[in-house]
């Protein structure tokens, strides 16, 4: 008596503790779907995990019902089935449009019509433990698609090395979640919970792994990037040569790009003029002038002041 009450007692635990990781689970696209409507675009995100997450949800609920003995399987899939559904419906609205028509007709293929197949041949072919056995085993197949669904941006992330579009705390929870489920199959006896479960801990980890490799490598490419010495314009020198001093007057090389003789003896010229503001005697003899142009040729001119 002791035992069934204490095992009784491990699969409620077990099944409030998957309902409120899998809750988190179902609300953590909430900040994607918030990006999404704030920018009217659903720019590199995929719904088919939604819909597959929407029509594994709808799966369980079935399976649930038809067991009678796995209640909490009900509370949190029906959630389920809301939330994703209004996920959809925004993917939907903001998609592009051949992203929507996939969207559209994914939906109406997998979650309408192959769910309604299932319904309908359960129902009316397969009596008691068998229509449980059947639905149950049904169940784990969609089951490891919804974990496996994530990894469809992998590619991306692959190719990118961005893990923008695959967040941990997703990958995260999912691992958790797998691991309360299992338990509460275990507890239940149910093959059916427990074994999906196992299979969607192992895909989760990898998720992880994989974030932590290529953000570690966005990060360093980031540094270097940031690290990286800004391009000096390049610059012509005007020498200004005086009795004993020599003043050098950085310039702009565009504005030597014409070998015009007019416009160096400009510059020059201007560039003794604000020697002369600083200090030296417009009247001491002998002044030079010299302007290197940077060009096919170096062009020399020397001029008294």
């Amino acid at each position: 008596m002791a035992i069934m009450f204490n095992q009784h007692l491990m699969t409620v635990a077990f099944g409030i503790l998957g309902n409120f990781i899998s809750f988190l689970v179902f609300l953590v696209p909430v900040t994607t779907f918030y990006r999404i409507y704030k920018r009217k675009t659903t720019e590199s995100f995929q719904c088919l995990p939604y819909l597959v997450a929407l029509f594994s949800s709808m799966l369980w609920l079935y399976y649930a019902m038809v067991n009678g003995h796995a209640f909490l399987l009900i509370t949190i899939n029906s959630f389920g089935c809301v939330i994703e559904t209004i996920y959809i419906v925004m993917f939907i609205a903001y998609a592009p449009i051949e992203n929507r028509k996939l969207a559209i007709k994914i939906l109406f293929i997998m979650n309408i019509g192959a769910f309604t197949l299932i319904l309908l041949t359960t129902q009316f072919f397969l009596k008691g433990n068998q229509q449980v056995i059947v639905i149950g085993w049904i169940c784990v197949a969609f089951s490891v698609c919804v974990f496996a669904a994530p990894l469809s941006i992998v590619a991306h992330v692959i190719r990118t090395k961005s893990v923008e579009f695959m967040p941990f705390n997703l990958s995260f929870c999912l691992t958790v979640s797998a691991i309360m489920w299992f338990g509460y199959g275990i507890s239940l006896k149910d093959i059916c919970i427990a074994i999906p479960n196992v299979i969607g801990f192992v895909l989760g980890l990898v998720q992880m792994i994989l974030y932590v490799i290529y953000k570690n490598i966005r990060a360093i490419q980031n540094v270097a990037v940031e690290t990286e010495l800004p391009e000096s314009p390049i610059k012509n020198i005007v020498i200004i040569r005086t009795i004993g001093d020599d003043v050098l007057i950085p310039v702009e090389i565009q504005r030597y790009m014409k070998n015009n003789n007019d416009e160096i003896k400009e510059d020059a010229a201007a560039a003794v003029e604000v020697v002369e503001l600083q200090g030296v005697n417009r009247h001491e003899p002998k002044i030079q002038e010299k302007s290197f142009q940077t060009l096919n040729d170096i062009h020399q001119d020397e001029s008294p002041v």
